[in-house]
């Protein structure tokens, strides 16, 4: 408890006397730092993004969400499934995405007038594959969930001891269909509609149905146990049948977000990447930080840490130290958008 209220301490020191202008969702990150500039960030708002591609209570919640925070909160809408790069659906869609949202609110007339332009990415965020993490770096904004060595997990605990709630579910209906197929609002919306089915059924926060490449609807939940009972697939497939989906495959894995994995190996703990490191922006940062490094053909070396193309090498035996250090260096880490990789 003493590391994490030090976590939160240290948040507050990021932001005190700051003027912040917040991306905001609702959800569990941004929900936190909003309540911390509410309290020690005087003039700060909130700023939620209607793309018309988030679940259909995404707004509703948010702004709720926002009044009970107590924040003072704006809403920009632009329809996203109108710009051809985005509905394209590349690898890189997560980073057109956050480019035009943030595009979107530094294009307000009092822009200027903040200091800090923040957003929620915490450190676990940082070990998944988000290309848009990289419109963070190039817009100068700031992520204090980073800066304060905050992991998912440390989100959570902050949220339940200072008790606030949070939205559960912010993601984009995007994700829910395979790269490379155009995204199409009819799809979106039917996929939108039966999760709300879902969720209904089995009173689930967190509900994701995917269209796989083969066309098939898989499902994917927090809450599995609430799921495996005959008649409530059954229950399940005839709610959706009037949506024009076939029946739905129920993914065995019970839904989790990304966590630290890091692998015991040669007298050390190797944390691998979905993603592949730019080694020369990785450095020029760690030389801004005034980082001592050595880099060579295929890795860069920091102390105990060996950074390679595509995961993080840790040489101490001690899990803890390991973890330690995973979660102080790897902010510096820079990685490659899938084109710059070919």
């Amino acid at each position: 408890m003493k590391k994490l209220e030090e976590k939160i301490q240290n948040l507050k020191d990021i932001l005190y006397g700051k003027k912040c202008i917040l991306a905001f969702s609702g959800g569990s990150d941004s929900s936190l730092l909003a309540c911390i500039i509410k309290e020690v960030a005087d003039n700060s708002i909130a700023v939620t993004i209607n793309n018309k591609l988030m679940p259909s209570s995404f707004i509703i919640e948010s702004v709720k969400q926002a009044n009970i925070i107590d924040i003072p909160h704006r809403i920009i809408s632009n329809d996203f499934m109108k710009d051809e790069l985005f509905i394209k659906n590349d690898c890189n869609r997560c980073y057109y995405c956050r480019s035009k949202m943030y595009d979107l609110i530094m294009e307000l007339p009092e822009f200027k007038d903040y200091d800090y332009f923040i957003e929620g990415s915490n450190i676990t965020d940082l070990l998944e594959d988000r290309p848009g993490i990289n419109i963070v770096y190039e817009y100068g904004m700031l992520s204090p969930l980073i800066e304060a060595g905050f992991t998912t997990e440390d989100v959570k605990s902050a949220l339940k001891y200072l008790n606030i709630n949070y939205v559960k579910s912010t993601t984009c209906l995007a994700t829910r269909i395979p790269k490379d197929t155009i995204l199409e609002n009819d799809k979106l919306n039917l996929i939108n509609e039966a999760e709300v089915i879902v969720k209904d059924i089995i009173s689930s926060d967190i509900v994701r149905i995917r269209n796989n490449k083969d066309n098939k609807l898989v499902l994917s939940t927090d809450s599995l146990i609430n799921i495996l009972d005959i008649d409530i697939i059954n229950k399940i497939n005839d709610k959706i049948k009037h949506l024009g989906f076939g029946n739905i495959i129920i993914d065995s894995k019970e839904y989790k977000k990304t966590s630290v994995n890091l692998k015991e190996i040669n007298n050390g703990f190797l944390q691998e990447l979905p993603y592949t490191i730019n080694f020369n922006s990785t450095c020029k940062i760690l030389k801004e930080n005034k980082k001592k490094y050595v880099l060579k053909d295929n890795c860069i070396i920091i102390n105990k840490i060996i950074i390679y193309s595509s995961s993080i090498f840790i040489k101490t035996t001690d899990y803890n130290e390991s973890y330690n250090l995973l979660i102080e260096n790897i902010k510096f880490i820079r990685r490659k958008l899938k084109e710059e990789i070919i």
